[in-house]
């Protein structure tokens, strides 16, 4: 059980909030400091201790960092698609036809173990704050690590862990000025249950990922185990048998991952005139040559698809976050709230010496922006996706690492294409350098010594026809070899890793010198400003840990076009035959076949205003009866900002609703006992299915 509070400064900015008209659905709360007063006046009731225990019990946190929902007594657990395509492409699970054809477990040893996949329940939170900050030489500094703070968060953790799946982890909020130990239990058989199709997961493509009204069957279904059986979580969440109905109360659970909305004006300045339209160009330039790529040969396509599908979502997603700081009222706000907090502890002399951390801020983003491209290039470009330097890299890297530490990278190359595609893998490689000769300028030193006196087409060709990389099995033979292998090794693809190594080392030095140590002390300082003046907000930023936001059942307007709260199973069906000669909104046999047996005006999406992030995909949505209503499957471009600042005009929280994946099972791939258990039948338990 966790205790909950009301903090003097919880108190302070909720009264704060409640004065400012539009901001009452705005925050990822902590379970442990729910804004009580707050709750009620936004949604018109206030959740008890047991409520919320009950909701913070039965979410879960997938080891890929996806949320999920305990949504049976029986250990099934309810989350996004992207949970289950990710351990079967890994080749992790049943096989890769698995993630095109979809699967369903119709009894208990149908279900499909996951090699690798975990998952953690938090059972409690505690703040230890005065355990980790205390003075040397207290009780509690010589209890916890005699007042480094770094020794006692690690026996704090050590103390809370053990070898039977119990997990203790330290969580440092506002600027490391407070610190609260979460207590999970981690799981380590879960099992495949049931993934809809490729075509209906994804149904749209890239055109209907941040869009709302949307069509997509974006979920998955697994089981926990426990001593090979079933585990019988301490809570887990009822599907509703209605609603929601336009302004019912709804909860939204999961875990948001690094929020910015505190971050200077200089920061979001840096981002917004420098960072995001770089890896924007860079994105558009990659997204060109996979569909080149795609283009190649008959089954290129498919081979890209995946990769393709992932950098426009990047794009997306980054597009939204430059139309956030491109917006002036998120920048007013910003240097507004700044200029309050300098002129506050201006007049006071003894805070006035942590004024000068905001140029200093800004300075280190100025050094930033002068390593930007270089940085891009060697640190975040990915080569373009290009095979031999990944590979390359990899075991120049593994040379220096401990023995067989390379082995699962191996074991990845051997599981794919024996050989790679060279057609795609030189298209890539040239488009790299060329665009490195765009950013830098052909006569930049980094340049010159990756072309090796020769043209970006040039150079790519002679890597690909004359590298051993090609081959995993070459790629085994070196990395057996040990250091002294790959240190003598003559292969292009091994001599330019050891260039590209090399920068990489030079270049994260000079960035820890210039930007990382100057950006740290004067965060530092930001927040010493924070606390002293009570200006760190009503919730802290996200930290990737379990947190509940709160807001109504709510349509929107878009232009003239008024945008329904609720999107009916139909809309797939309708999707599809408007656009059938489009092979993204195509649908599977079996739907096409069954589809007149299906209910269409059964629920498939609804909104909601309630504060969330693309991060918290996969977590659940309940009403004011905590029950689950579906699966929190993402944001629409208009929210793709509320990293930055959140706004309730157009942002909507995206869910797939329980009722649309009961019918899916029941009806499409006649799984009825399985569709009964998500329902909340008492006859569907597992072992009698």
């Amino acid at each position: 059980m966790i205790r909950r509070v009301l903090s003097p400064v919880v108190l302070v900015v909720c009264s704060w909030l409640l004065a400012a008209p539009g901001l009452a659905d705005e925050g990822f709360w902590l379970f442990n400091e729910p804004p009580l007063q707050l709750f009620k006046q936004a949604c018109g009731f206030e959740p008890t201790p047991a409520w919320l225990d009950r909701l913070q019990r039965a979410t879960v946190r997938f080891s890929g960092g996806q949320s999920g929902a305990f949504v049976s007594p029986d250990g099934l657990v309810a989350t996004v698609h992207d949970v289950a395509a990710r351990a079967l492409e890994s080749g992790s699970g049943g096989g890769p036809d698995l993630t095109t054809d979809g699967f369903v477990a119709r009894s208990p040893p149908e279900e499909i173990r996951l090699a690798g996949l975990q998952l953690e329940a938090l059972t409690s939170i505690e703040d230890v704050t005065g355990r980790v900050v205390a003075p040397a030489g207290s009780p509690a500094g010589k209890g916890a690590g005699q007042g480094d703070p770094r020794a006692a968060i690690s026996a704090l953790e050590r103390a809370a862990s053990d070898g039977s799946g119990a997990v203790g982890c330290v969580v440092s909020l506002n600027g490391g000025t407070r610190h609260h130990l979460y207590r999970s239990r981690r799981f380590d058989d879960v099992r495949l249950v049931f993934a809809p199709e490729r075509q209906v997961a994804r149904f749209g493509g890239h055109s209907e990922q941040f869009e709302y009204p949307r069509s997509r069957l974006d979920v998955s279904l697994f089981r926990v185990y426990q001593g090979g059986k079933p585990y019988r979580p301490p809570e887990w969440l009822r599907l509703a048998r209605s609603g929601p109905e336009r302004h019912d109360p709804l909860v939204v659970a999961g875990h948001p991952g690094a929020t910015v909305r505190l971050e200077t004006a200089a920061v979001l300045e840096f981002w917004r005139d420098r960072f995001y339209p770089l890896s924007l160009r860079g994105l558009h330039r990659l997204t060109s040559v996979l569909v080149t790529c795609g283009e190649t040969s008959p089954g290129a396509a498919a081979r890209v698809r995946d990769e393709l599908a992932q950098v426009r979502a990047r794009c997306q997603r980054q597009e939204g976050a430059l139309a956030a700081l491109l917006d002036p009222i998120l920048m007013v706000r910003r240097r507004a709230s700044e200029q309050q907090l300098r002129d506050r502890i201006g007049a006071d002399p003894a805070l006035a010496a942590l004024g000068p951390a905001w140029d200093r801020m800004a300075a280190a983003r100025r050094h930033h922006g002068e390593l930007l491209e270089e940085h891009w290039l060697v640190m975040a470009s990915g080569a373009f996706g290009s095979t031999l330097v990944d590979r390359g890299r990899t075991i120049v890297r593994a040379a220096t690492q401990a023995p067989g530490s390379w082995r699962s990278a191996l074991d990845r190359w051997r599981t794919s294409e024996g050989r790679m595609a060279e057609g795609p893998e030189e298209l890539r490689l040239a488009h790299w350098f060329t665009f490195g000769c765009e950013l830098l300028g052909a006569d930049h030193g980094l340049v010159r010594e990756l072309l090796a006196g020769k043209s970006p087409r040039q150079r790519a060709s002679e890597l690909v026809v004359r590298s051993a990389l090609r081959d995993a099995q070459a790629c085994g033979k070196l990395l057996e070899g040990g250091e002294k292998a790959v240190a003598a090794s003559v292969d292009p693809a091994i001599v330019l890793a050891r260039q590209i190594e090399a920068a990489a080392r030079d270049l994260s030095s000079r960035f820890e010198a210039r930007v990382k140590t100057a950006e740290r002390q004067a965060q530092t300082d930001i927040s010493r400003a924070r606390v002293a003046t009570g200006q760190w907000g009503p919730y802290p930023p996200g930290t990737s840990t379990l947190r509940f936001s709160f807001g109504v059942a709510r349509g929107y307007r878009d232009g003239e076009a008024h945008v329904q709260l609720i999107v009916p199973l139909s809309r797939l069906f309708e999707r599809s035959a408007e656009w059938k000669m489009s092979p993204i909104f195509g649908l599977p046999d079996r739907w096409i076949r069954r589809r007149a047996i299906v209910d269409a005006a059964v629920p498939l999406h609804f909104s909601t205003n309630a504060d969330a992030t693309v991060e918290q995909a996969g977590g659940p949505v309940v009403d004011r009866n905590g029950e689950w209503l579906g699966v929190h499957s993402g944001v629409n471009r208009q929210a793709l900002g509320n990293d930055l600042m959140y706004t309730d005009t157009q942002a909507r929280t995206v869910a797939v609703h329980g009722q649309a994946i009961v019918e899916v099972l029941r009806k499409i791939h006649e799984a009825g006992p399985l569709a009964d258990e998500l329902a909340g039948l008492p006859a569907a338990a597992p072992g009698r299915r």
